[in-house]
């Protein structure tokens, strides 16, 4: 209940609560629904957070080592 309750969360629960009244879906449809979104918007994070730090090359090569890429 204390996750309900963050601004963060009650977004998707109002959303959730308009699409079984207004809409009349049910709650399977619901949930499948919320899942798709779920993996869309973590998807949309992780790409945003890996162009935000982009990890550079280091060379770690010692003397004598040869790098064929």
């Amino acid at each position: 209940m204390d996750m309900l309750l963050s601004k963060k969360m009650s977004v998707f629960f109002f959303i959730g609560f308009l699409l079984a009244s207004y809409g009349g879906l049910d709650i399977t449809a619901i949930a499948l629904f919320g899942v798709c979104v779920a993996f869309v918007l973590n998807f949309y994070i992780n790409n945003k957070e890996n162009n935000q730090n982009p990890q550079l090359a280091i060379n770690t090569l010692t003397e004598g080592e040869i790098d064929f890429e």
